[in-house]
């Protein structure tokens, strides 16, 4: 592999000169509290788990930079690491949430952000639980099926 940076990101040159045959799998998903505290990750293909929690943190550095590019919500592609594509979501809460996915075809913008408004729904519903501190890890089995379910209809995970 060779590498190429830039300027902001390293991309590998044999990850560049194929062209993805099939569509991109969504391998991990995190949300992020404002003060950047992780409270959730899902990690589809869980041997990797520890690997994409450093790919995800490394991808908050992005965030900040594509802010202040962006207008809305959906920050889009926020960066490549390694052969991955972080895509990046704010709330008007602050939550960050972080898509991870491999380096086959992209689905569309539109799917991108339909999924991460659900992601986003699933959040509000469970923070809206009285019995739910806030800032602390999410521990449900509910809001795992939810995040699940709308990443199967998006992206075909394998959970």
């Amino acid at each position: 592999h060779n590498w190429i940076f830039d300027g902001r990101h390293w991309s590998s040159t044999s990850s560049m000169s194929r062209v993805p045959e099939r569509s991109a799998s969504a391998v991990a998903l995190s949300i992020v509290t404002r003060e950047g505290k992780p409270v959730y990750l899902k990690s589809f293909e869980p041997k990797d788990e520890i690997k994409y929690h450093f790919i995800i943190h490394a991808a908050l550095d992005y965030f900040d930079e594509k802010q202040a590019q962006e207008k809305s919500s959906y920050l889009g592609n926020i960066a490549y690491i390694e052969d991955y594509r972080l895509y990046g979501y704010i709330a008007n809460s602050g939550i960050k949430i972080i898509l991870c996915t491999d380096d086959g075809k992209p689905i569309g913008s539109g799917d991108r952000k339909a999924f991460f408004d659900g992601v986003q729904q699933a959040y509000i519903d469970y923070a809206a639980n009285p019995f739910v501190r806030e800032n602390t890890a999410i521990v449900s089995k509910t809001f795992d099926a939810r995040i699940e379910r709308l990443t199967q209809q998006v992206y075909g995970a394998k959970s």
